[in-house]
């Protein structure tokens, strides 16, 4: 082993050793260690850079961005299922890029599949609502003066319908949704 590595072990060890009185001083020092990371960033910006575009930076970035979401459970074993996917898992469209994404359910917090845009949006699964719609509390139903709207995009294809009821626009989202299948 040669000397870094044994570096690395021994202070991880001693983190481990010593985890609530490193947290007690970092809460302690919160400004000492921000203007620390800036003078680090700005002293190291090629190689934060190079880091970021690296397969481990970008792994690192990915599950990041998924904890920040709410995402629980063992992202490195789903980032490898969302790295090794090609496919939507649900209508079996090629997906890559920006068209892929890791369905999670919004009140376990776990991981469910990786699918396209088109299905991760229109998921009837997910019934958390989303920022847009918090007149109504309901997913695809927002309240626009004294009238209820469903609206849903599916396949890029929109379909909208207006009712004077709630329930009405509830009774109509759950016909739509248990005839896409």
């Amino acid at each position: 082993m040669d000397s870094k590595e044994k570096k690395k072990r021994e202070n991880r060890q001693y983190y481990l050793k010593n985890k609530e009185k490193i947290k007690e001083y970092k809460l302690k020092n919160k400004e000492k260690y921000k203007e620390t990371a800036r003078l680090y960033r700005l002293k190291n910006k090629e190689k934060i850079q190079e880091y970021r575009k690296s397969p481990q930076g970008i792994k690192s970035h990915t599950i990041c961005d998924w904890r920040r979401k709410g995402v629980i459970g063992d992202l490195d074993a789903v980032y490898d299922i969302y790295l090794a996917t090609t496919e939507c898992m649900k209508c079996s469209v090629p997906i890559s890029g920006l068209n892929k994404h890791m369905d999670h359910d919004h009140e376990t917090r776990l991981y469910r599949a990786v699918l396209c845009n088109s299905c991760n949006i229109g998921n009837p699964l997910d019934l958390h609502c989303h920022k847009s719609n918090k007149s109504t509390g309901i997913k695809n139903i927002t309240k626009r003066k004294k009238r209820y709207g469903f609206e849903k995009t599916t396949k890029k294809i929109r379909h909208s319908k207006y009712f004077k009821t709630l329930e009405e626009a509830i009774q109509y989202k759950e016909q739509y949704l248990s005839e896409l299948g």
